[in-house]
């Protein structure tokens, strides 16, 4: 019968100098065992063990499901720790190594910049005798130090209780600080659903909506503006305020009206050279058929209107004109093609960094590959804690070789897309015809003729000259 109480035991670590010590320690219920390889021990003169044994060695602990750690305990040289180390600790590393035993804080620097998921443990030739000691070893890297001789448990102990009083003073400010700065309901105000749909969508997509962090002044005018230009036939005006926990968006819808706002006289002419598409004539007259060219300026709706009785009027002329228009575009495309495209999804994450773990608070959609920008909102030298806010930007990383044929088709692609993006009035892309085409080596140029549907309309005053 078992009268001892499970509880949360220490690790039981113990020394092998040989490997019938390692078979000793293990036998004898030893949980870790730690050994000195050729190099870096600190026990210079003992018998250490050789890459092959220390290997046979690791194998041996893992099938006993036990750890084994490396000391690497002696103050190095600049050629030992960038020449050396590197090259002595990779194949323990490779074969699964559970951590080493370090003093020179070069050496924890090189080891968790080469070696990330290796466990540093810091020396008791570190001569750490305080929390404070304890603390900056952490920051450092390290997973766990072996306090200075000279502390008795006593001491140990308070070491550990000024850690935990501390820390977990830290948490319960920053949970505070976190829930009070979280955003829990998002209500648009307005009566039409269509536009409360249309904004919240545009919210959301700016990162605005329930469960995220609140934005600061500077935030919230640069979405509201962004928000605004990209809806500008849509909506007139927006305020977002924040209520506590809550953000309330009140919106005004624009109501457009293309026709001029003052009392003029106005004619439909062409804005640009094309071929006229369809005619839309709200008022005025036509003067042009569909199908036939028109240069830049010339009349397509009249505002003289000739009635039935032949009676000549003027009256303003609106209405919409389409026309076909070309362009010559230049265009190149690469073979191999490396882009770090950013999706347009973004988000704030709040981390916070304990005892060497991430923890990320609401991060309920995490992403695959992402660009990040780092503000620190507590961080120190003393505590083994940081809280800071990242702003994450999702990214799709395209990484693709094409062949001639569909390198041709991707410029093609390329050049429509300029093309939208350059005239807003185009609509669509109607045909794309090669005049030229050139293989240089690593990417494909082709010279294009474009033709476009495009909205063609102009307003233009009719001036009196009969005055």
């Amino acid at each position: 019968m078992n009268f001892i109480k499970k509880r949360n035991l220490p690790e039981l670590l113990a020394p092998a100098g040989s490997f019938e010590h390692l078979k000793a320690a293990v036998a004898a219920g030893a949980d870790a065992i730690y050994m000195g390889g050729e190099k870096f021990g600190a026990r210079a003169y003992a018998h250490n063990f050789s890459r092959e044994d220390m290997i046979e060695a690791l194998q041996f602990a893992h099938f006993h499901e036990r750890k084994l750690y490396l000391t690497v305990n002696t103050l190095m040289k600049e050629k030992e720790l960038f020449e050396e180390l590197g090259d002595f600790l990779f194949p323990y590393y490779e074969n699964g190594l559970d951590g080493v035993i370090v003093q020179d804080i070069g050496a924890v620097r090189f080891i968790r910049e080469n070696f990330p998921d290796l466990e540093i443990h810091g020396s008791t030739q570190l001569t750490v005798t305080d929390f404070r000691g304890a603390v900056a070893a952490k920051r450092m890297g390290m997973t766990r130090v072996v306090p200075a001789r000279e502390l008795s448990l006593a001491e140990i102990k308070r070491i550990k209780k000024d850690i935990f009083i501390l820390s977990s003073l830290l948490i319960s400010l920053l949970l505070i600080y976190t829930l009070s700065n979280i955003i829990f309901k998002v209500e648009v105000i307005h009566s039409n659903k269509n536009i409360i749909k249309l904004v919240t969508k545009e919210l959301e997509d700016n990162g605005i909506k329930k469960y995220k962090f609140v934005k600061n002044y500077q935030e919230i005018e640069k979405i509201k503006k962004k928000i605004l230009e990209e809806n500008k036939d849509t909506l007139e005006w927006l305020e977002i305020i924040r209520e506590g926990t809550k953000y309330t968006i009140r919106v005004e819808e624009r109501i457009i009206n293309n026709k001029p706002k003052d009392n003029k006289i106005y004619n439909i002419v062409a804005s640009k050279n094309a071929v006229i598409k369809n005619i839309y004539a709200e008022s005025g007259e036509k003067v042009r058929s569909i199908n036939t060219y028109v240069k830049k300026g010339d009349i397509i709706i009249s505002s003289d209107i000739t009635l039935p009785n032949n009676e000549k009027i003027s009256k303003t002329a609106s209405g919409k004109v389409q026309g076909e228009v070309w362009y010559s575009i230049n265009i190149e495309y690469p073979y191999q093609y490396h882009e770090i495209k950013y999706t347009g999804n973004k988000k704030k994450v709040l981390v916070l960094n304990l005892l060497n773990k991430r923890i990320s608070f609401f991060d309920f959609h995490k992403y695959k590959t992402f660009n990040r920008n780092i503000k620190y909102i507590f961080n120190n030298n003393i505590t083994p804690i940081s809280l800071i806010y990242e702003d994450e930007f999702e990214t799709n990383i395209i990484n693709e070789i094409y062949d001639y044929a569909t390198a041709r088709e991707k410029a093609i692609t390329k050049a429509k897309k300029k093309l939208l993006e350059k005239y807003s009035n185009i609509e669509e892309v109607t045909n794309v015809k090669i005049i030229n085409e050139e293989d240089k080596e690593t990417k494909i140029s082709l010279s294009l003729f474009v033709t476009c549907l495009e909205d063609i309309t102009e307003y233009q005053e009719v001036v009196d000259n009969s005055q």
